[in-house]
């Protein structure tokens, strides 16, 4: 799995995770660990590439609910509204 990230600067800059291959119980840490960098590194807006991630696991859903939880840890002044 690859993961290539690049920030789109609109509005809001927003970073998005292009991943390349499965994420699965072999890889979900490495895609979770370069998200929880992002975080850390004050990314706000996250944007999750799947076009060329033919399979995601139940390891990899966990991931992304666990990526989810951070970014509304970090603001929890949003609605749920507002974040859909």
């Amino acid at each position: 799995m690859d993961i290539n990230i690049t920030v789109e600067n609109g509005t809001i800059p927003v970073t998005v995770m292009a991943v390349n291959g499965n994420i699965d119980a072999s890889t979900y840490e490495k895609f979770q660990s370069e998200a929880d960098k992002l975080i850390k590194g004050g990314a706000r807006h996250i944007l999750i590439d799947l076009a060329k991630s033919p399979f995601v696991s139940s390891a990899g859903l966990r991931a992304l609910h666990q990526i989810f939880n951070q970014l509304r840890a970090v603001d929890s002044s949003l609605t749920d509204e507002e974040v859909r």
